[in-house]
Order: structure tokens, then C-alpha cells, then sequence
């Protein structure tokens, strides 16, 4: 408590009242400047936050239009399944040849086949074909295609990143 002393104990006690109804002003006053400045803080926080969320979509949006893509992870995706799809029929080129070329030397013995040689010759132009696709599809992801999905990725990334975190 608080312990005030007086020549006269009325007057002891007026000047407690008065340091406690002061003091109680004081508390409150600086109660309520704690009080505006949170708000204020809150209110300065949550600007930044809208400013920032609108500039992480403002650039996605960029990026989508620049780039033509919604979501190169998708795309990505669908280009590794026209690639698996070239590979498989690459294989599958390939143990057709085989098999052309065994018949082939098999048939050697006994008489020439144009036929199976216009076979073989067409086989091999198909798995040339299916090579230079490959190696242009594989191009895409390393960047020395027309879109070097790698770069395109990791900038969707990051930009997915900054919005998600934007958004929180």
C-alpha cells in the first residue's frame, strides 16, 4: 500500500486519494495509448499483409500470362507422360527391329528378302524419328527448348510460395 504522512491525518489521507484518482488516470491514459497503438499496429500490419498478397498475385498472374501456363506443374506432367509414351514406343520400335533383323538373317540362308529388308529399313526410320522426339522432349526440361520448363518451375515455385505465404 501506499503510505502517505501529514501533520494532520485528514490531510494524509486527501493526498492518498489524489495519488490513487492520479494514478488511476495515469493507468488508464496509458492504458488506452497501449490500446491505439496495438490497434494502430494491427491496422498497419494488415495493410501490408493486403499489399503484399496483392502484389504475390499480381505476380502470378504475370507469370501465367507471360508464360501461357495456370500450372507448369501440370504441364510438366503431361509432357513426362508424352515422353514415357515416346520411350515406350522407342522399346517397342526396338524389339520389333530385332526381331526383323533375327527373321532376317534366319531367312539369309535360304533366299534374299526384299521384303523383310523394306521392313527393317521403315522400323529404322521409325526409332530415328522417335529419337529426335526424345531428344526434343528432354530439351524442354533442360532448358534448350523454346520453354525451358526448369526455369518456368522454379519461378512458379517461388512465386507459389510467396502467395501462399502471402495469404497466411
Amino acid at each position: 500500500g501506499l503510505k502517505v504522512a501529514a501533520f494532520q491525518p485528514q490531510h494524509a489521507r486527501q493526498i492518498a486519494l489524489a495519488i490513487q484518482a492520479e494514478s488511476a488516470l495515469l493507468v488508464n491514459e496509458l492504458s488506452r495509448q497501449a490500446e491505439a497503438e496495438a490497434l494502430r499496429s494491427r491496422k498497419e500490419e494488415r495493410e501490408n499483409a493486403v499489399l503484399r498478397l496483392t502484389s504475390a498475385r499480381q505476380a502470378m498472374a504475370q507469370f501465367r500470362a507471360t508464360s501461357r501456363l495456370v500450372d507448369p506443374t501440370a504441364d510438366i506432367a503431361g509432357e513426362m507422360n508424352v515422353l514415357t509414351d515416346l520411350q515406350r514406343r522407342m522399346a517397342d520400335e526396338s524389339v520389333t527391329l530385332d526381331m526383323l533383323r533375327n527373321d532376317a538373317e534366319e531367312r539369309r540362308t535360304t533366299r534374299n528378302d526384299s521384303v523383310a529388308a523394306a521392313r527393317i529399313a521403315q522400323t529404322e526410320k521409325r526409332i530415328a524419328v522417335l529419337r529426335d522426339r526424345i531428344t526434343a522432349e528432354r530439351e524442354k526440361f533442360g532448358g534448350l527448348a523454346e520453354r525451358d520448363y526448369s526455369k518456368l518451375l522454379a519461378e512458379y515455385e517461388s512465386l507459389a510460395v510467396e502467395l501462399d505465404f502471402a495469404e497466411k
